[in-house]
């Protein structure tokens, strides 16, 4: 079980929540940049996907 299982998937099909997690991933890489190391990316989606109200 991932950690989208265990806190509830809020009814998205694994398409949809693939569709959500690559498009914030897309705007944080235009907004940024390349070049920051791969945690402060991972920190900036996970925050981007809690402002949007999606549980992790």
């Amino acid at each position: 079980m991932n950690a989208i299982e265990a806190e509830g998937s809020q009814g998205y099909t694994e398409n949809q929540l693939s569709k959500i997690i690559f498009d914030s991933a897309l705007r944080i890489h235009r907004v940024l940049g390349p070049g920051l190391l791969e945690s402060s990316y991972e920190e900036c989606l996970f925050y981007e996907l809690l402002r949007q109200d999606y549980m992790l």
